[in-house]
């Protein structure tokens, strides 16, 4: 807890600091968005891995790997990984050959693609990073699949205002070759066109009481398709996915969204 507040500290005092000096503008934004990911990437590479252990599995999945590519049938086979993130990290090991390059360079792609949406859409910088902070970033530390599509998910914003559903699509497939979940972002593109009154708002509470009532069973369902998918089953993790733990970041990132459309 003394971390995580010595830390909200800095991020808050970072545009104080800015505002006492001569930069303006965009050159401004550019050096406060440079100072957190210098901040936040320390914070990635240098935590301790102990508490983590999900940060051993993709280094036990790296290392089993081959750096060639001549036996990607053999590898693959019984393989339940996305296959984004199966030649993610047959790339990285060509190039590095050391596990924690897994940790290094996801890190780096993921502050960069989360930073550089809150360049192009946030007025208020410091409010975003704050809140990336209070939010996603614990677990990008060591839920890395999850945690590189979500941004890449977020770069599509441009296209979904402008329509563009093609290279929407282009990076949403990006995104779900590392993690299956961004299948839902999806709906983003749609829900976007849709007019926010009262009837929709009440379809869209609806509909979202019905999906939570039976997630369990679409995910089953869905499991005999994919059988990674079962991981999010209620029932996965000896039943920690019930208690909600998964649950509380949802509902901290929705009361965000509704606070943003107030």
């Amino acid at each position: 807890m003394t971390t995580l507040i010595i830390n909200l500290i800095i991020i808050c005092l970072y545009p104080f600091v800015l505002s006492q000096l001569n930069f303006r503008g965009k050159v401004k934004r550019k050096v406060f968005l440079l100072l957190a990911f210098a901040h936040l990437l320390c914070l990635y590479i240098f935590k301790d891995p102990s508490p983590f252990p999900d940060i051993e599995e993709y280094y036990i999945y790296f290392e089993r790997l081959s750096p060639d590519f001549r036996n990607v049938t053999n590898e693959r086979y019984m393989d339940r990984v996305e296959l984004g993130w199966y030649f993610y990290n047959k790339i990285l090991l060509k190039i590095f050959h050391n596990p924690f390059s897994i940790i290094c360079i996801t890190a780096i792609l993921t502050l960069l693609a989360y930073l550089s949406v809150f360049f192009r859409n946030s007025k208020i910088l410091w409010l975003s990073v704050f809140l990336f902070f209070c939010t996603n970033f614990y677990p990008s530390l060591f839920v890395l699949r999850q945690h590189l599509a979500i941004p890449i998910c977020l770069l599509t914003i441009p296209y979904v205002i402008k329509r563009d559903f093609k290279k929407f699509a282009i990076l949403t497939a990006i995104a779900v070759s590392f993690h299956y979940s961004a299948l839902m972002w999806i709906v983003v593109y749609f829900i976007y066109s849709t007019n926010l009154n009262i009837r929709n708002s009440l379809v869209g509470i609806v509909l979202f009481l019905v999906l939570v009532l039976s997630l369990d069973f679409v995910l089953s369902q869905l499991g005999n398709v994919l059988p990674i998918i079962m991981s999010y089953n209620a029932d996965a993790f000896d039943g920690d996915a019930s208690r909600g733990g998964a649950f509380k970041p949802f509902l901290v990132d929705l009361s965000v969204i509704l606070f943003s459309l107030y």
